[in-house]
């Protein structure tokens, strides 16, 4: 693994646990007399792939939507948890998607398979009452797995992993008694791993009950990373579907 790389992977573990380590014990110790409350979100994001995908001198366009990939999914999970306490609301976001295929070409036989995570942990502040504007800070890890085996032939690995701070903003918008809007957007990167990355999310939540509701969104997660010959440049977009459990 590159200096570089492996820098960034140390940064990213320190990050992700000083974060997670905010959101268990901040509602506690700062919050101790407040009730927090606590939301598990199980989602599905149908995204697409847009953009540019290189290594050494060579860049592949990629223009991918959902179905042409939902053919190739081996395994996938995606959910957030979040805290709220007083003002305060700590979240972990994970999404883990793995793609595989095999295809044979006479005596040529190809397995390949590519991995990608997402890991987000992030803390806001709400300004005002309920469904006011909130300020989010924090940190999204990704990492990258491709891994091409060939029969007869070698096997090709590549894999590169990075860590973009990010600041941003949500406000919920209540569209009536059960119906709600929420917007996100968030830019960051800096260099610091990504050149630069912005993310947006726009949900339209229903409550069916006091602890549980359903929420459709559209997100667009667009990322521009460049490192030593590797590549990416890719935008993530499409349609989710979510279950909200309050307890």
């Amino acid at each position: 693994m590159k200096t570089r790389c492996c820098s960034i992977t140390r940064l990213s573990v320190a990050v992700i646990v000083f974060l997670t380590l905010a959101m268990i014990l901040s509602p506690t110790l700062a919050q101790a007399a407040e009730e927090v409350e606590y939301l598990f979100i199980p989602y599905l994001w149908t995204a697409g792939l847009d953009g540019d995908i290189g290594i050494g001198t060579t860049a592949v366009p990629v223009d991918l939507s959902f179905s042409d990939l939902a053919e190739f999914v081996d395994i996938g999970g995606a959910g957030v948890f979040e805290a709220r306490a007083d003002r305060w609301s700590y979240m972990v976001d994970a999404f883990f998607i793995r793609l595989a295929e095999i295809r044979e070409k006479g005596t040529l036989t190809v397995d390949v398979e590519v991995e990608t995570t997402i890991l987000e942990v992030a803390v806001a502040y709400r300004y005002g009452e309920p469904g006011s504007l909130e300020v989010l800070g924090g940190a999204r890890y990704m990492d990258l797995s491709t891994d091409f085996d060939l029969t007869p032939g070698p096997d090709l690995d590549s894999k590169d992993d990075w860590v973009d701070p990010f600041l941003g903003g949500r406000i919920r918008i209540p569209l009536g008694v059960d119906w709600n809007l929420q917007l996100r957007g968030d830019i960051g990167g800096f260099g610091v791993g990504s050149d630069l990355t912005w993310n947006a999310l726009a949900a339209l939540g229903w409550d069916v009950s006091n602890t549980v509701s359903l929420a459709a969104a559209y997100r667009v997660l667009d990322t521009d990373f460049d490192d030593d010959g590797f590549l990416y440049d890719i935008a993530m977009s499409g349609f989710g579907l979510g279950v909200v459990f309050r307890f």
